[in-house]
């Protein structure tokens, strides 16, 4: 059994215990016969209270969903009940952390709706109870609020996710209300994505007006609440706001790994972290050169690269540019003071590592000399 830890755009973590299928290891009834699966694959629960932040439904039980491979990627379909597929992905984890975004996704609105559905099928009271209406009517107002607020979050975190799968220093989205539909995306003052005029298909016109549709008719498109959430409207009663996506864009991410990621390209600075990694977990910090913030980032890209396949965005969105950097300077230092002995690393690790060892040193003597 696999577990890996999922989070969600919006901050929520789930741990998802991976269970194998296959010819010598059966999975459920559905999955035997049901040409929609995979043969082979693993099987994970998404429990019947999560996201925790909502309550679940009275008749809520815990969800069979089932990962593998599926045209050159990963699909992840449930079991239990309609054999919906909820995400795709080119990795294992990638597809897995999007379905459990949309599970969360789908649960928050359930659970929005229910709140709204309690609130107009409730009987009028006797006139004796004003009192209590009153403070149910500031409550509900006060939920369906914060309600508002969480979806709001959530859907511009899952648009913004969407949009910097393609476009990773996008800062900016114009939204047309009118049509609930993704108009542009923009990367500073340049505009570099435009919704398609001739109708035809484009991935991220689809993937970002589906969160548009659900997030903007639940919270309304009226200006005033928009404009209370940070969307400016190009011009009043246009329908046509711009809002800033949340979280940093990659070009900011990266720019602490500048000097590393043009002397070994993404590929080659994903490589000298994993050196990182194999180096500590092999020979441990016997001279304790090491800070403890240089052991916490190592330890966590550990626990990451235990069960990883992908690029360096992973890193990167688990301990930042400074984090990724201080990893690299972890392995040179290693590498330096312990070597190889046993030969964890392989030849062309080694080579990255004297190559950021050359390149650490031109920068802290440019310091000096800018100081001098």
């Amino acid at each position: 059994m696999t577990t890996i830890t999922t989070t969600t755009a919006d901050g929520i973590d789930l741990a998802v215990k991976l269970t194998k299928y296959g010819p010598n290891r059966p999975g459920p009834a559905p999955i035997e016969t049901d040409a929609l699966y995979g043969r082979e694959g693993y099987l994970f629960t998404v429990p019947a209270d999560f996201p925790a932040d909502v309550p679940p439904a009275e008749d809520a039980t815990d969800w069979q969903v089932t990962v593998y491979r599926s045209f050159g990627g990963w699909e992840v379909r449930d079991v239990d009940g309609f054999k919906k597929v909820w995400a795709t992905g080119h990795t294992r984890r990638s597809a897995v952390r999007s379905a459990v975004a949309e599970i969360a996704r789908i649960r928050r609105r359930n659970a929005a709706n229910r709140v709204q559905q309690a609130a107009a099928a409730a009987p009028a009271p006797a006139q004796a109870e004003a009192d209590d209406i009153t403070g149910s009517y500031e409550w509900a107002f006060e939920d369906a609020q914060r309600a508002r607020e969480a979806m709001m979050k959530a859907g511009l975190a899952m648009i913004g996710m969407a949009v910097r799968e393609q476009y990773p220093d996008a800062t900016d989205i114009t939204v047309r209300t009118k049509g609930l539909a993704l108009a542009a995306v923009h990367q500073g003052t340049e505009t570099v994505w435009t919704e398609p005029q001739d109708g035809a298909f484009d991935k991220l016109a689809f993937d970002a007006n589906g969160y548009l549709t659900d997030t903007l008719t639940f919270v309304r498109t009226d200006e005033e609440i928009l404009g209370d959430f940070g969307w400016e409207e190009e011009g009043r009663g246009t329908g046509v706001f711009t809002v800033a996506l949340p979280g940093t864009p990659r070009a900011a991410t990266t720019r602490p790994i500048a000097g590393a990621l043009e002397l070994l390209g993404a590929v080659g600075v994903l490589s000298a972290v994993r050196a990182a990694v194999e180096l500590l977990g092999s020979y441990g910090d016997p001279y304790d050169q090491l800070s403890s913030a240089q052991v916490g980032q190592v330890t966590k890209l550990a626990g990451l690269f235990a069960d990883y396949d992908g690029d360096l965005d992973g890193p990167l969105r688990l301990v930042g540019g400074l984090g990724v950097r201080g990893a690299l300077r972890t392995a040179v230092e290693l590498y330096d003071t312990v070597g190889d002995p046993d030969g964890a690393l392989t030849a062309e690790q080694v080579d990255q590592l004297g190559q950021l060892d050359a390149m650490f040193a031109a920068e802290e003597n440019g310091d000096e000399a800018a100081a001098a």
